[in-house]
C-alpha cells in the first residue's frame, strides 16, 4: 500500500502527450481540478463549514494534490464511513486535499434503515424505520422530502427500537445537523449529507464535499463525454473486451456481472452514461450515432433524436444540460473521470475496487494512459462484541462432535466400565477384521448393532449436544440481526467516530513514514 501512495502526485505528467477532444489532457486536467476545488468550496461552505484549503491552494496552486473518494448519500453502515476517515488522515498527512464526491445519480435508496427489535415472544426480528416516506424510482439528485414529520420522528423510532443495544445512539448527534439543512435544501440525498459532513467537521475531519451531479455540468466533464462520443464504436469495443477479459480471469460466467456490456446495432451505439431529466427522471441509456460531420444523441426508449455538430460537440452537450438533458456516469465513467482528470489518489469499498480492475484496462486500452492508484478501504463494527466467523466455527464443532458421538460412541465412553467393555472389544475385533475376506455385509450390520449399544450408553450426552447446537443455531441466528456490519452509523453509539478514527489513525500509521 505505502508503495502505492508514494506514486501519487505525478497524476498531470501521465497526461503529457495525452489529447481529449482536441484538448491537451494535462490542461484540461488542471481546468478540471480548479472547477472542482472552487464548486466543492462553494458546496461545502454553504452548509457552514470551512477549512484551512483556501491556504493549501494559495501555497500550492493548482498542483496541491487531491485525493478523492465517492459514495451516495444515506445512512450507510461503518464500513462505509471509514472511508471518510481515512481521506481526512491521508490527505492531512500528505498535503493534499480530500474531497469527497456525493454520489446522486443513482436510484434513490429505500429511506428507512434496518433495525434489530425485540419481539414480545424475546425473539429478534429486523424492522425498517423510515426517516422519509418512500420515493419515486428516480435518481438522487432529483429527488424531494416526501414527508417532514417522518424526518423529524426519526431519532425517536430508532431510540425507541435500539434501547435494548445501545443507550445513546449517534443518530442524536447526526439528526440535528440533519434538520438544519431542511428549507435550505429539498433534496433527502442532500440533507443527510450535508448534515453527516457538519457532524464530522465537528469532530476533527478535514475534507471538502461536492455532488456529481455539479460536477457534471462542468465543460471537462463535456470534453470528456464528447471524446468518448467521438469515438463510440472504438470505446464500446474496448469497453467490452476489457469486461470480458475480466470475467474470463474470474470465472464470471453471468453476462449483467459486474456490468453488462454495451450494445451496438450497427446504426447506434450505447455508451455508458445515464440519460434523465426533472420531466422524464427514468435513467434511459445513451444512445449515439455517428453521421460523419454530425452526430445523433438518444436516450434509449424515446424517439427523440438531437442533431449535434461534432466540431462543437462539447459545447451543445453543455447547451443540452441546460435546457435539463442530464448527462451522468455510469459506475465505470464516474471513476475513470475523476482518476484521469481530477485527482491523485481515489479511495474505494471493496465494490467499487471491482469496477476500477477494469477501468485501469479500460484507460489503457481506449486512452493509452495509466491511471493514478487507487486504495481499498474498508472495516467492520458491529452493536455487539460478535465474530461470525467465531461463532459458525463453534457450530462447527458441535457438529462435529455429535457426528463422531454416532459414528465412534467408544471414544466418549469410559472404556473400563463393565457395561461399556465388552461392547467396545466387540468393536474392536470387528474393526480388525474389515479389510479381510468374509461377509461384508454381515460385518456391516454387526457394526451397526454394536454402534447402537454403545450409543444407548450415550443417551444423556447427546441430549446435551443436540441442546447445545439448538442454543447456538438460536444464538447465531439472533446475533446475525442484532450483529450485522450493515447496520447504519446512526444506530451505533455516539463513540463510533472516535473508533472509526483510531481505525484510520492505526492504518495511516501502518504506511510509513510520508505516506
Amino acid at each position: 500500500m505505502r508503495a502505492r501512495l508514494e506514486q501519487t502526485g505525478n497524476s498531470l505528467s501521465r497526461l503529457k502527450h495525452l489529447v481529449v477532444d482536441g484538448r491537451s489532457a494535462t490542461e484540461l486536467a488542471k481546468e478540471a481540478r480548479t472547477e472542482l476545488l472552487q464548486l466543492a468550496a462553494e458546496w461545502t461552505g454553504s452548509y457552514g463549514v470551512s477549512g484551512d484549503w483556501h491556504k493549501q491552494i494559495e501555497s500550492g496552486g493548482r498542483d496541491v494534490p487531491l485525493f478523492l473518494a465517492g459514495h451516495q448519500p444515506g445512512l450507510f453502515h461503518p464500513g462505509v464511513w471509514f472511508k471518510n476517515f481515512l481521506l481526512s488522515r491521508l490527505a492531512e498527512k500528505s498535503g493534499a486535499i480530500g474531497i469527497n464526491l456525493v454520489i446522486d445519480n443513482d436510484i434513490a435508496e429505500f429511506p428507512a434503515v434496518q433495525v434489530p427489535v425485540k419481539l414480545a415472544s424475546g425473539e429478534l426480528a429486523r424492522r425498517m424505520i423510515h426517516y422519509d416516506q418512500t420515493p419515486h424510482q428516480a435518481p438522487v439528485e432529483l429527488q424531494t422530502v416526501q414527508d417532514l414529520e417522518t424526518l423529524r420522528a426519526f431519532p425517536a423510532q430508532l431510540s425507541r427500537a435500539i434501547a435494548p443495544w445501545v443507550e445513546s445512539p449517534l443518530v442524536h448527534r447526526l439528526w440535528p445537523h440533519v434538520m438544519a439543512q431542511v428549507g435550505r435544501l429539498q433534496n433527502p440525498g442532500w440533507i443527510i449529507a450535508a448534515g453527516r459532513h457538519q457532524l464530522e467537521s465537528d469532530i476533527g475531519l478535514k475534507t471538502l464535499e461536492v455532488p456529481l451531479s455539479t460536477v457534471c455540468q462542468t465543460n471537462p466533464f463535456h470534453h470528456f463525454v464528447s471524446e468518448i462520443i467521438r469515438n463510440a464504436r472504438r470505446f464500446a469495443g474496448c469497453y467490452n473486451r476489457q469486461l470480458e477479459l475480466y470475467r474470463e480471469r474470474n470465472a464470471i460466467r453471468s453476462t449483467s456481472h459486474p456490468v453488462p456490456p454495451l450494445v451496438d446495432d450497427g446504426e447506434w451505439t450505447e455508451l455508458p452514461f445515464w440519460i434523465y431529466s426533472a420531466r422524464d427522471p427514468q435513467r434511459r441509456r445513451m444512445l449515439v450515432c455517428d453521421r460523419g460531420g454530425s452526430v445523433l444523441l438518444r436516450a434509449g426508449g424515446l424517439p427523440d433524436r438531437h442533431d449535434l455538430d461534432s466540431r462543437s460537440l462539447a459545447d451543445q452537450l453543455a447547451g443540452l444540460q441546460q435546457d435539463d438533458f442530464r448527462i451522468r456516469p455510469r459506475a465505470l465513467m464516474t471513476t475513470l473521470f475523476a482518476r484521469m482528470l481530477l485527482g491523485d489518489l481515489f479511495i474505494h469499498g471493496i465494490g467499487g475496487a471491482v469496477y476500477d480492475q477494469i477501468t485501469d484496462r479500460l484507460a489503457v486500452d481506449f486512452f493509452q494512459v495509466e491511471l493514478p492508484p487507487f486504495l481499498v478501504a474498508t472495516a467492520t463494527f458491529r452493536l455487539i462484541d460478535w465474530s461470525p466467523d467465531r461463532a459458525t466455527g463453534q457450530m462447527r464443532d458441535l457438529r462435529n462432535r455429535l457426528r463422531d458421538l454416532d459414528m465412534h460412541p467408544e471414544r466418549h465412553l469410559n472404556a473400563a466400565a463393565s457395561d461399556a467393555r465388552s461392547w467396545i472389544a466387540a468393536k474392536g475385533e470387528l474393526v480388525s477384521q474389515m479389510a479381510g475376506a468374509g461377509n461384508r455385509r454381515q460385518r456391516h450390520f454387526e457394526m451397526l448393532r454394536i454402534n447402537a449399544a454403545l450409543r444407548a450408553m450415550l443417551v444423556e450426552s447427546r441430549q446435551q449436544l443436540e441442546q447445545d447446537i439448538l442454543e447456538q443455531e438460536q444464538r447465531l441466528a439472533r446475533n446475525q440481526i442484532v450483529g450485522s456490519r450493515e447496520l447504519s452509523i446512526c444506530l451505533h453509539g455516539e463513540d463510533l467516530p472516535s473508533r472509526l478514527g483510531a481505525a484510520a489513525d492505526e492504518a495511516v500509521a501502518g504506511m510509513g513514514p510520508g505516506g
